[in-house]
């Protein structure tokens, strides 16, 4: 060994890559999803009942509420494991 530490993989909210990666590849089949799961959900509740731009409302407010936890949850699991960003 030379003594020499090894180079730590830059921080990943640094890299404009990651955030790049995050907002492009990661939200959009994300929200995509969570909106078709939401959609899906609809005839179970109430909100079936209701007019289409109410049933419109629900579904994509409920589906931003997902993207945010989707989100969140994300940032905590990159934190936690300190994961540096790949340079790939």
């Amino acid at each position: 060994m030379s003594g020499t530490p090894a180079l730590a993989a830059p921080a990943w909210f640094r890299s404009r890559d990651a955030w790049t990666w995050i907002v492009v590849r990661f939200v959009p089949p994300f929200a995509a999803l969570n909106l078709a799961w939401e959609a899906a959900q609809l005839p179970l509740y109430d909100v079936w009942e209701r007019e289409w731009q109410f049933r419109a409302f629900a579904a994509l407010h409920c589906t931003a509420g997902d993207v945010l936890i989707g989100l969140c949850a994300l940032m905590l699991a990159l934190i936690a494991t300190r994961a540096g960003w790949p340079d790939t």
